[in-house]
């Protein structure tokens, strides 16, 4: 069930999404039924648009962010900064993430490895990272983006760009 955070601006009003995620998310089959399932092209170019405008937003406030499909995002240490990620599958839509430095680095994976629930590092990147993404979906939301904010099977949030903003708040040369 989609429970959010949500911005001021109307979905009605929003443009370049020719599908909510959250619909499609609902509208899918369940994943034990058809695991593979994909969303269409045009939809997924469509999300496409909305991870491209939310990167270069963020990059213009001076963070730094990369956009990802799903499938492309493996492994630790990725490109720090926000991960602006387009998902052609479950959890379906564009999602927004922080990858910290600090996660590619020799001590979070030996506490990693070393299955270390206690760790001072792995509290603090856990931590730092949902504080980064909120950060970064508010600030999508004050530049007029439609965004959502999703619990996640009681084990953290999903941050969610669902609509880029009519009118841009400021005009980048």
């Amino acid at each position: 069930m989609v429970s959010g955070d949500y911005t001021d601006q109307n979905e009605e009003e929003a443009i370049s999404m020719p599908l909510d995620a959250r619909q499609f998310y609902w509208m899918a089959p369940p994943f034990e039924e058809q695991p593979l399932f994909r969303a269409p092209e045009d939809v997924v170019a469509g999300w496409m648009e909305i991870a491209n405008q939310a990167c270069s937003e963020l990059r213009n406030f001076g963070l730094p962010a990369t956009v990802l499909a799903a499938e492309d995002r493996v492994g630790l240490g990725g490109d720090p900064g926000g991960q602006v990620i387009v998902c052609n599958a479950r959890p379906f839509g564009v999602i927004l993430a922080w990858e910290p430095p600090l996660r590619g680095s020799e001590e979070f994976k030996n506490a990693v490895l070393s299955r270390s629930t206690d760790s001072p590092l792995l509290k603090y990147i856990v931590e730092g990272k949902e504080l980064m993404s909120m950060a970064c979906i508010r600030l999508l939301a004050a530049a007029g983006f439609t965004t959502a904010i999703e619990g996640f099977e009681g084990s953290g949030f999903t941050y969610r760009i669902l609509f880029t903003p009519r009118n841009s708040v400021v005009e980048y040369r």
